[in-house]
């Protein structure tokens, strides 16, 4: 899981949370200004649950400051400029309100957003939902894009010897050993299956298909 998506997995788990009399929630507790709105010091929580660094999301409670994060460093784009991807923020307004971009589809930004309303555009609400509208909405003002640490993942390559018991003959072929578990390289089964191994582009995915030769003669 990268940190983007364990930054989501936080999220999404606080969606239903609801907070008490006065404005009274874990997040400004947590934050340290009880009784305040809460929309910021919400994300700010779900970065440090995710283990996220302040140079990533900074500890934030004032909307128009983790804006001002992001441009400072070239990392914060208006609505229109670029289609938000998953874990980046999505400020509202004038600089009103922050919540966390979950996906977009056809056209549709799903966001996780604390201190708001099931509907509307409310800046001042009672608790965390997940939100939908419009790309085009006016409502949305940009996105912070976060540094998100790339993550490499613990492998080896190695070369194994594989048989090809219809050429009675030893193959070399690599795989990727990932946490004690062998994959061939796609491309390798080429030279053991009557098979054609390539890419759609379209789709951006492997595909594998059957490729016998075809004999007419009689």
């Amino acid at each position: 899981m990268t940190k983007a998506e364990e930054f989501l997995a936080v999220a999404r788990r606080q969606i239903g949370y609801w907070e008490g009399a006065n404005n009274a929630n874990k997040y400004g507790d947590w934050y340290g200004m009880p009784g305040q709105p809460w929309c910021a010091m919400f994300v700010s929580w779900c970065a440090r649950q995710a283990g996220l660094g302040q140079e990533v999301i900074p500890r934030f409670a004032y909307v128009p400051y983790g804006l001002a994060f992001f441009r400072e460093r070239k990392r914060y784009f208006p609505r229109g400029a670029r289609i938000p991807s998953p874990g980046d923020l999505v400020f509202f307004g004038n600089s009103e309100h922050v919540g966390i971009v979950e996906r977009v589809e056809k056209g549709v930004l799903f966001s996780i957003e604390g201190n708001t309303t099931p509907q509307g555009e409310s800046s001042k609400g009672d608790g965390v939902y997940r939100k939908s509208r419009p790309l085009s909405s006016s409502w949305i003002q940009g996105y912070g894009q976060p540094a998100f640490p790339e993550e490499e993942e613990d492998m080896e390559i190695k070369e194994l010897k594989i048989r090809d018991v219809d050429r009675d003959r030893i193959i070399s072929v690599q795989a990727v050993n990932i946490e004690g578990s062998n994959f061939v390289r796609l491309r390798d089964v080429e030279k053991l299956f009557p098979v054609r191994v390539s890419f759609d582009e379209e789709k951006a995915q492997p595909t594998i298909s059957l490729n016998y030769q075809r004999s007419d003669e009689n």
